[in-house]
């Protein structure tokens, strides 16, 4: 059976008891990752690795606010700005590069979306900012 882009399952040269990330180019079939979002996702990991779970789950919440706070320092500090509704834009990208930056870290519990997918939030968030700096100037 030839191997797609997409499939989720570890290869026999990793399966040594240690976590490793799993990364494919294409976002796997919606019958493969639509149970990612049920309450029993993440099950069969946080009982396999209880405490790399918890560290994964914190590296995930501060993957997600990074962005974030690193906009408002810039907004605050380099363009002297008070958040506002003119700044919604930049908020919004770095929310969306804060996805990308988690969805990596999901590699590691063999939940990733794909290449395409972290590259598509990565570029709409940076461009997002950008424009938003633009406005801003």
């Amino acid at each position: 059976m030839e191997r797609n882009s997409f499939e989720v399952k570890k290869r026999p040269d990793k399966d040594d008891g240690r976590v490793h990330p799993v990364f494919y180019w294409k976002c796997p079939p919606f019958e493969e990752f639509r149970h990612w979002f049920g309450p029993a996702a993440d099950t069969d990991f946080r009982i396999d690795h209880p405490v790399f779970y918890i560290v994964l789950n914190v590296i995930m919440i501060i993957l997600l606010a990074l962005p974030v706070v690193l906009y408002y320092f810039a907004l605050t500090s380099v363009f002297g700005q008070d958040p506002g509704k003119e700044s919604i834009i930049g908020w919004l990208g770095s929310f969306l590069i804060a996805i990308a930056l988690i969805n990596i870290a999901a590699a590691w519990m063999e939940q990733y979306f794909g290449h395409i997918v972290t590259i598509v939030l990565l570029v709409l968030g940076a461009g997002m900012i950008g424009l938003s700096f633009a406005l801003l100037m």
